[in-house]
């Protein structure tokens, strides 16, 4: 017995209820289409599709835009055909990624001409059938020009200052509200601890600083905390492993972005070392900070009183909660709310898109973000008017870069007009493009002649030469050179010694543009250094060398003659009867009977000689790379000669004789001490044979 089927013809009422099904959800993919058209639409992103060979299939009005030409006069052309072939090699390589891994992926790309900056994503789409074959690529462009330019000038900025802090002569340190140093460059610790390994970051300044100093010191900066005004020179002792130093310190309020103060940063001047030296300190510095490197998108859908119908997940990530059912004016501002009031109401009115509207919002932690909003129509099935959608973009990290670029630039201008250093740029050629107002006080020179000028200007040839060929060794090697000097001649006549650090100034790509130096007058140091040595090593009274310099001349030429076996003579002098002369005419003919004795002495000796007061009446003359021992006396019987001539010193005629003991290397020592020894011996025998004479 066969089966048979019978099948069951559908009422009426079923075939009406499976219409309406058919109508309601045609009705629904029909919106759903018409919200993903505005999206694509709407966004200022450019959105296309391509098939294998690069052939383009879509594109969205951005992208027409982008290329000056309608949708129809795109389709079907090649994506070579409107980019240059280095960029269109590279996209065909990348779609056939996609078309062989089946994976989306991302990258950045520029423009030769204008050095635009772009970000493709490139996503597979399938065929609806079960093989689900790769058919053709949908192409996302986004725009990141602005993006990479912020971060690229924010980078220079960074290393500007960087730079600038890591050249700086001066200490500088930073700290919190506490006290606590959160940062101090390598001068600041060679000069405020004695040593670059003795770190001071994390530990509180009390731990340095006596009681009396820090009562005085707390108002001070409670002060710069209250007005947000810097103070200068503050003087503070400072307890390091290389003892008490004092210390003249700047403060200047640390602000966050939004104008807080949160620390302390200043120049701190070691006047331990000034005071005693006159020397200043170097310091550096270098800060830098990372920037962002995507803005999330979001999505919305409001009806047309304002009540938030849908939001996606871009949107509910940069809000921090998902506002459906809950009117926009609850999440932003009174004012920013009335924005997008007007903006919602020109688009109705207009049935035109809106874009770039910025509201300031609120998220569900508190903080205030910047959005930046696009509106377009929602309409329903037959056209009504039933709301509004539209992209929205978090732009709070742009913002707040741009606003660390302003502090950043600010710090960076603060620094170079309070450091006493001069500061200055230089391009390539040496022409002048930026200096402070201390390098134009160490010039002599007002702004408008600085910049008409060349540096060669203001410097003798043998500095020229030199500058020039450290500049050229420095844009070479592309390192730093610090501690050179060089004569500066201002624009009055004086010279002046000087002492720079001179860096190289790169451009975003790291190429050099230029030179950037500090400068100082380092003229009154150099003279206290001249006197010093001056002090140090010569008779006040005469201006000869003293017994210090006398030996140190004298061990150098006994190692000569040793290594040469040349002979060495060395003359002990005393002047006969020279007590009378100050008991009787005083102390002050005394003196200038020494002068005139200590000139007598240089004009007999060679340049190569050497003629020291050891004391009171007592002279010692050392006589290198003599032939014989007939040389030392021939020196001898030239000052005895020369005493014969009567010296008149203020109207006052007065004799004197000397009595000369010699000794000759090797005859009589290999050593200084045995050598003065007979030297000594022999002036004494000279004296008792009748003075006025000389005894080997």
């Amino acid at each position: 017995m066969g089966l048979q089927f019978v099948s069951k013809k559908p009422s009426y009422e079923e075939l009406e209820i499976k219409i309406s099904k058919l109508e309601d959800n045609a009705r629904r993919g029909g919106r759903i289409l018409e919200a993903c058209r505005t999206i694509v639409e709407s966004t200022n992103d450019s959105i296309f599709l391509v098939d294998r060979k690069g052939r383009y299939l879509l594109s969205n009005q951005s992208h027409n835009s982008a290329l000056g030409l309608t949708a129809s006069k795109i389709r079907g052309k090649y994506y070579s055909e409107f980019h240059s072939p280095e960029t269109s090699r590279e996209f065909q390589n990348n779609i056939e990624k996609v078309f062989e891994t089946g994976m989306s992926l991302q990258y950045e790309y520029s423009t030769g001409q204008d050095e635009r900056c772009f970000l493709q994503t490139l996503s597979p789409v399938k065929a609806l059938g079960p093989e689900k074959d790769i058919t053709s690529v949908s192409v996302i462009e986004k725009e990141i020009t602005d993006r990479k330019n912020m971060e690229t000038a924010l980078r220079l900025i960074e290393e500007k200052t960087h730079d600038l802090l890591e050249n700086i002569i001066d200490p500088y340190y930073e700290m919190d509200l506490l006290g606590n140093y959160t940062y101090l460059n390598e001068a600041a610790k060679r000069n405020m601890t004695g040593s670059p390994n003795f770190t001071l970051v994390s530990r509180n300044s009390s731990e340095f600083t006596n009681a009396d100093d820090i009562n005085r010191v707390i108002p001070i900066f409670y002060e710069v905390y209250e007005t947000g005004k810097p103070k200068t020179g503050v003087e503070v002792s400072f307890a390091a492993d290389s003892g008490i130093r004092n210390l003249e310190i700047s403060i200047s309020p640390i602000k966050d972005s939004q104008g807080n103060v949160v620390g302390f940063r200043g120049i701190s001047r070691d006047v331990t070392e000034n005071k005693m030296m006159l020397e200043n300190i170097r310091a550096s510095e270098e800060r830098y900070r990372s920037i962002i490197e995507n803005i999330e998108e979001g999505y919305y859908e409001v009806d047309n009183n304002g009540i938030f119908t849908f939001f996606n997940n871009y949107a509910e990530k940069i809000l921090g909660y998902l506002p459906i059912g809950v009117p926009y004016s609850k999440f932003m501002t009174e004012e920013s709310a009335k924005r997008v009031f007007q903006a919602f109401n020109i688009v109705y009115q207009m049935e035109k898109p809106a874009t770039g509207i910025v509201i300031e919002a609120v998220a569900s932690d508190g903080r205030h973000i910047n959005l930046n909003v696009s509106v377009s129509l929602i309409r329903d099935a037959k056209g009504k008017k039933t709301g509004f959608r539209g992209i929205i973009n978090d732009v709070t990290e742009r913002d707040s870069m741009a606003e660390e670029l302003r502090r950043s630039e600010e710090r960076y201008r603060s620094i170079i007009e309070n450091i006493q250093d001069g500061y200055y740029e230089i391009d390539l050629s040496g022409a002048p493009l930026f200096c402070n107002d201390a390098y134009l006080k160490i010039l002599g020179y007002n702004r408008d002649e600085w910049f008409s000028s060349h540096f060669t200007n203001y410097s003798d040839k043998e500095s020229t030469d030199r500058l020039l060929a450290i500049f050229t060794d420095i844009f070479r090697s592309g390192k730093p050179a610090s501690g050179i000097e060089w004569k500066l001649s201002k624009k009055d006549g004086f010279i002046r010694n000087i002492e720079e650090t001179i860096s190289l100034i790169k451009n975003a790509k790291g190429e050099p543009i230029g030179f950037r130096g500090l400068v100082r007058d380092v003229t009154e140091r150099k003279n206290h250094e001249t006197i010093i040595k001056q002090l140090a090593y010569h008779d006040f009274l005469t201006g000869l060398p003293n017994r210090l310099l006398f030996f140190d001349r004298f061990k150098l030429a006994m190692e000569a003659a040793k290594r040469k076996k040349q002979l060495l003579a060395v003359m002990e002098i005393d002047l006969d009867g020279f007590k009378a002369v100050n008991d009787s005419y005083g102390h002050h003919i005394g003196d200038l009977l020494l002068q005139e004795i200590a000139d007598l002495l240089r004009g007999i000796l060679r340049q190569s000689d050497t003629a020291a007061r050891m004391g009171g009446d007592e002279f010692m003359l050392l006589l290198p790379e003599i032939k014989d021992i007939g040389d030392a006396e021939l020196i001898a019987v030239k000052i005895l000669r020369a005493f014969e001539k009567q010296f008149i010193l203020e109207r006052h005629i007065i004799y004197m004789t000397p009595s000369i003991g010699i000794a000759v290397f090797p005859e009589h020592g290999h050593d200084a001490d045995t050598m003065i020894r007979h030297a000594d011996i022999a002036m004494y025998q000279a004296k008792g044979k009748g003075k006025n004479s000389y005894q080997i």
